[in-house]
C-alpha cells in the first residue's frame, strides 16, 4: 500500500515538475487553488489538468482581473493552443470555471454549467 502511494505521488510530482518547466515561473494567482480545493473538492491530480487565462478588467471603482480556468490536458489532446481569452472563447467546451480576482485579493470562482 505504501509503495503504491509513493509511486502515485512520484508520478504526480513528475507531472507537476514538467508543468512548471513548460510554463516557466508563471504560477496560479493567490487563493485560486485554495478555492478549487475547498469549494469544489478538487484533488491535486485533478488540479494538474487545469490551467488558466487572465483578462484584465479596468473600471473607475477598482481594477480586477477575470480568470478563466480550462482543462489544459483536453486542449493538448485535441492539439488546441490556448494563449489568451480569444483562443478559449473559440472552444467553450474546455472552459470549466470562471471568476474574478479583485485588486484587494478577493477571489470569486464559479463552475461553468454544461447544458
Amino acid at each position: 500500500m505504501v509503495n503504491k502511494l509513493k509511486t502515485e505521488l512520484n508520478r504526480v510530482s513528475a507531472q507537476l515538475y514538467r508543468l512548471v518547466l513548460r510554463n516557466g515561473d508563471r504560477h496560479w494567482p493567490a487563493n485560486v487553488l485554495n478555492i478549487l480545493e475547498t469549494k469544489y473538492h478538487l484533488r491535486p491530480k485533478e488540479l494538474l489538468r487545469l490551467w488558466y487565462v487572465r483578462r484584465r478588467m479596468l473600471s473607475k471603482k477598482m481594477r480586477q482581473d477575470s480568470i478563466f480556468i480550462y482543462d489544459r490536458v483536453k486542449a493538448s489532446d485535441q492539439k488546441i493552443s490556448i494563449r489568451r481569452f480569444s483562443d478559449l472563447h473559440k472552444y467553450p467546451e474546455l472552459l470549466l470555471y470562471k471568476g474574478h480576482i479583485a485588486s484587494n485579493g478577493d477571489v470569486k470562482i464559479e463552475a461553468i454549467s454544461k447544458n
